[in-house]
């Protein structure tokens, strides 16, 4: 299920295990909590456990999963961050084939464990990869609307390029842009130019034209811009090359269907 449809998911009602993962951190994040406030609305304290790497035992995770819950049709048992051994998640994947009902389950993989394989089959499985285009749009514009700001299509496209589509990122960009703007104010491609700080992939990609055109002063001005940056000289390497290999190898897929 991509992370867009999990709210319509979630009026029809709540599975009892979710896995959780993409690249997406705020959406990671987000999934996570409309889980958590769908199953528990009265008593967090006692409803809501949470385990990660500095907590996490298996057995107290499925103590917990046996819990019944306290003024709550659900209990909600989260694992984040987690990499359990294989004993571990063997025990994980017999309770997920038998789930307590009033127990729902939350794993929210941010390292994307291979060990997890099995266990996210018996879940349902939330995409938290980057939105698409024509789902992101309108949720920065809402967003702006409850600031009262306005975004042009010019500046929305953008803030989109810039930040490579990643929720997390714009979320923070977002807050900037309210912070130097006025209500009633429509936030335009300028502003976002001189406000948005361009993501690593974006600079990258505007390196590779420069190049590309041959346009050489240019070049040498993005290459020391992201070298003030202080970004590692191996990872800009890394993905200057990872985007000629790129282009390489659309160039000769092209020549083959001739």
């Amino acid at each position: 299920m991509k992370f867009a449809n999990l709210k319509s998911s979630l009026t029809e009602g709540v599975k009892n295990a979710y896995y959780i993962a993409g690249k997406d951190a705020y959406l990671r994040d987000s999934a996570a909590n409309m889980i958590r406030k769908k199953c528990v609305q009265c008593m967090p304290d006692f409803n809501v456990s949470v385990f990660n790497d500095e907590n996490f035992d298996i057995d107290k995770v499925l103590n917990a999963c046996k819990t019944i819950p306290m003024g709550d049709r659900f209990k909600v048992v989260e694992i984040v961050g987690v990499s359990p051994d294989k004993k571990s998640v063997e025990k994980l994947e017999k309770y997920l084939k038998a789930p307590s009902e009033t127990t729902c389950v939350i794993i929210k993989d941010s390292i994307n464990f291979s060990g997890y394989k099995n266990v996210a089959a018996l879940c349902e499985k939330i995409d938290c990869d980057f939105l698409e285009e024509d789902v992101i749009k309108p949720i920065i514009a809402s967003r702006l609307a409850k600031k009262e700001r306005k975004i042009d299509s010019l500046a929305i496209q953008t803030l989109l390029n810039y930040t490579n589509f990643d929720m997390t990122y714009i979320n923070l960009e977002l807050k900037k842009l309210v912070a130097y703007t006025e209500k009633n104010q429509v936030i335009t491609q300028e502003i976002i130019e001189k406000l948005v700080h361009k993501n690593l992939e974006y600079s990258v990609f505007e390196l590779n034209n420069a190049v590309a055109v041959k346009d050489k002063k240019k070049a040498f001005l993005l290459l020391e811009l992201m070298l003030e940056s202080k970004e590692s000289p191996q990872t800009l390497l890394m993905l200057l090359i990872s985007n000629f290999r790129r282009f390489f190898y659309t160039s000769i897929t092209k020549a083959s269907d001739k």
